[in-house]
């Protein structure tokens, strides 16, 4: 009998999962990890669609997205802050002509304004 028996009726695929991880354990530990970690994932994900409270703490980016972020990050660990102007200068629009406002929706750069703000703050006062 499998720990996870109380999974059958309402989460199969999860089940399913579980019970392979723990039919592994000991004789193939790391094919046991993979179905460990699926049947997690699939918990997980349930969990989000599911429950309204909860949201995913990450949006699904493009490319573009995820290549401007990076390169903010990037500034920031060379320089330690960043003036928000600097968004609107190469290198960050030879990824958008527009900056910001061309790959994020208004929400999203008010926030990173105020990040890129409370740096700043930050920094000023510990080097004060």
């Amino acid at each position: 009998m499998s720990q996870f028996a109380f999974l059958v009726a309402e989460f199969h695929e999860a089940y399913d999962s579980a019970h392979r991880a723990e039919a592994l354990a000991n004789s193939d530990p790391r094919a046991s990890c993979f179905y460990a970690r699926r049947a997690l994932e699939l918990g997980v994900a349930w969990a989000y669609e599911n429950d309204a409270t909860l949201q995913l703490p990450y949006q699904t980016m493009s490319a573009s997205q995820i290549e401007f972020v990076s390169m903010i990050v990037d500034y920031l660990t060379e320089h330690g802050v960043m003036e928000p102007k600097m968004l609107y200068e190469s290198p960050f629009t030879d990824v958008n002509p527009l900056g910001p406002e061309g790959l994020f929706e208004t929400a999203w750069i008010d926030r990173l304004f105020e990040t890129l703000q409370t740096i700043r703050t930050r920094a000023t006062v510990l080097t004060s």
